[in-house]
């Protein structure tokens, strides 16, 4: 038997939380003998398409508040699925778009923002981009340990490809401090 986990939600978008629960389930699921396999992106766009849309018609009604910066937060996400299915022309629109519904003083929006760019850049072959990118994210997320665990792991992914294997473990290092810091 196999199983699919595939976590959302704007506490793990705006950076307040790392998904641990992922890892914790795929141990549990294994130990009864479950396989896990790598979540449906397809079904978390659908998830974020209705989620948008659901935002939208209430943004429409009322410009301010909550709602207003939980669209950009759906928009990071979807952004964000977009970029890991290889979309990148899609995740660069949602992206830029989501940056609109960030209050003008949020430093995590900004943050999140520059990691998916990075991880664009990355993706369609420019590594000198990502590496500028994911290093002004590092800079922008001192308390936002989601951004500084995907810009750390961005950059040890960059040196495993550039063949510079003492930078991709202090990066994937780094990674993985950021990572126990918030045990």
């Amino acid at each position: 038997m196999k199983a699919e986990i595939l976590t959302i939600g704007d506490e793990l978008l705006r950076g307040e939380i790392l998904d641990s629960n992922k890892s914790f389930l795929s141990a549990r699921l294994l130990e009864l003998g479950i396989e896990t396999e790598r979540g449906n992106y397809g079904v978390a766009v659908a998830i974020h398409d209705s989620a948008i849309a659901a935002k939208r018609r209430l943004v429409a009604a009322d410009d301010t508040g909550p709602l207003f910066a939980s669209l950009g937060h759906s928009l990071f996400g979807r952004g964000n699925v977009l970029e890991k299915l290889g979309r990148w022309d899609e995740a660069a629109r949602f992206n830029d778009e989501a940056v609109g519904f960030a209050p003008a003083n949020a430093g995590a929006p900004q943050a999140f923002r520059l990691v998916t760019d990075a991880q664009v850049a990355a993706g369609r072959g420019r590594a000198d981009q990502a590496r500028g990118l994911f290093e002004e994210a590092l800079a922008a997320s001192e308390k936002v340990p989601a951004v500084r665990w995907m810009a750390y792991d961005g950059l040890a992914r960059l040196a495993v490809a550039g063949r510079r294997p003492a930078d991709a473990a202090r990066h994937f290092d780094a990674a993985l401090e950021t990572v126990e810091q918030t045990r």
